[in-house]
Order: C-alpha cells, then sequence, then structure tokens
C-alpha cells in the first residue's frame, strides 16, 4: 500500500519544518537528552543515559495503566512515537509492543537513537522533514503516542500532525497526545500572550505554543476520532495550563 497525504500543509508549513529541523538537529549535537528532559540540574551533558532511558519507562508504564482503566489498546502490534527524539519513549514502548516506529524531524537525534535506544532492536527510527506523516500509509499503528513534543511546533503544524495521526491509525486503535492549552493565568501568561514569539524564544530557549481544548476536541472528532478522556498535565511546566488527550478511532483492526 502506498502512502498518501491525509491533510494539504498550509504553504507557510514547509519552512517553518526547515526552522524547526536545524534547531533540532543543534540540540541534537550539543545536548540531546536534556533538549528532551530540560532537568536545570542535567543541562551540560548531565544526564546519564540510564536514568534518561529509566525515566521513559516509568512513564509508558503509567501510560499502560491509563489506557487499561480507559479499557483500549488491546492490540499492541505496532505503535508510533512521534518525536521520539534519541528513542526515550520509542525505547520504553517496544516492552509493551512488538514493533515500535519513532519519527522525528531531526537527522541529528534519529541518528543518535538508533545507537543509544536500548530496546533498538525492536524499533525502527525516521526522519520526516515534512509537515505531515505521509511516510506512513493509512490505518498502520495500534497506538500513536506523542508527549512534549507538540508544544513546540506551533498551532498550524500541530493541527497537522493531529489529524494525521487519525489518518494513520488503525480502526480501534488509539491515539495519545499531551498539548498545553494556554498559558497560566496572570502577568506571566500575559507576556507569554503578548511579546513577540521571537524575544519569548530568546527568553526561555526554545518555543512553546498552545491550542485550546475545544479546538483540540473538534479536529479529532472531525476526523472520526471518539474522545475518551481529557487528563489534566504538567508536562509543560508550572506556565502552562496543559492536557492530555485520548481518543480512539472506531471499528476493529484486521490485524
Amino acid at each position: 500500500m502506498r502512502p498518501r497525504r491525509g491533510v494539504r500543509p498550509a504553504s507557510g508549513d514547509a519552512s517553518q519544518v526547515e526552522r524547526l529541523r536545524s534547531r533540532w538537529d543543534e540540540h541534537g549535537r550539543t545536548d540531546p537528552m536534556w533538549a528532551v528532559l530540560t532537568d536545570p540540574e542535567k543541562a551540560g551533558g548531565r544526564w546519564q543515559a540510564e536514568d534518561f532511558y529509566a525515566h521513559g519507562i516509568a512513564e509508558i508504564e503509567q501510560l499502560m495503566k491509563r489506557l487499561d482503566e480507559l479499557g483500549v489498546a488491546d492490540q499492541r502490534q505496532r505503535a508510533l512515537a512521534f518525536g521520539c527524539g534519541v528513542g526515550r519513549l520509542a525505547n520504553a514502548l517496544a516492552d509493551h509492543y512488538e514493533h515500535v516506529d519513532g519519527v522525528d524531524i531531526s537527522t541529528e537525534m534519529v541518528r543518535r537513537a538508533a545507537e543509544m535506544a536500548p530496546n533498538r532492536a525492536r524499533c525502527t527510527f525516521h526522519t520526516n522533514v515534512a509537515p505531515d506523516l505521509s511516510i506512513f500509509p493509512d490505518n498502520q499503528f495500534d497506538l500513536v503516542h506523542s508527549n512534549i513534543v507538540l508544544q513546540h511546533v506551533g498551532p498550524e503544524l500541530t493541527r497537522s500532525y493531529i489529524a494525521e495521526f487519525a489518518r494513520i491509525v488503525k480502526p480501534g486503535g488509539v491515539v495519545h497526545f499531551q498539548l498545553p492549552v494556554k498559558p497560566v493565568p496572570g502577568p506571566t501568561g500575559l507576556a507569554m500572550e503578548l511579546l513577540p514569539k521571537l524575544i519569548l524564544n530568546r527568553l526561555r530557549g526554545m518555543s512553546m505554543h498552545g491550542v485550546s481544548e475545544t479546538r483540540v476536541h473538534a479536529l479529532l472528532y472531525s476526523r472520526g476520532l471518539r474522545m475518551l478522556a481529557t487528563d489534566p498535565d504538567n508536562s509543560a511546566g508550572h506556565r502552562w495550563i496543559s492536557r492530555r488527550y485520548t481518543a480512539v478511532k472506531p471499528g476493529q483492526s484486521s490485524a
């Protein structure tokens, strides 16, 4: 089956993707694990690989527990880790799925994932420098998962990628992702709303973006997914209100 495009990205998306690729390639060269988990005490190459990947294992254990509570994700043949970086979550998902695909915009991150991830024999890592996921055909994955990734790509690209999640997940499969809603109320949140993005990016070191909960729900519904849960989340830090979304594609997988 040949891949096909599920969405038509906006004309400006390609340049945005290229800027993101350049930024994350630089992170991949300089301090890749810290760029994924920005613990101030771990900056400057102080993450130990064993601790870094253990953090991902604990996170995915919590995800699987939540999916079990919701009564979904019984099929566990193939999963996608979107924005895989150096394979933190792809590696952990490989403990639960027969095979995991990790996809990232950064060639450098993907190269390091293929070298570093302890479960890399059960993972395939892909570079995708495109504003869609047309490298994957329809209905491929039992789980599409993303955490602390969409918050960095901008609202237009985020909506394009979420629409693609709905296309590539199998009937009966689950889409689960984290995304900020908006900055917290107060002076800091107001500044983040009003200051030019270029200034904010310099202040923060990497860009942060939110999409309203209403828009996320509407997009998922418009793509034929059924919302199962919208859970509070603190992954975006104390300056942002954030959510975790879990949705299922109706139907039964043929796998």
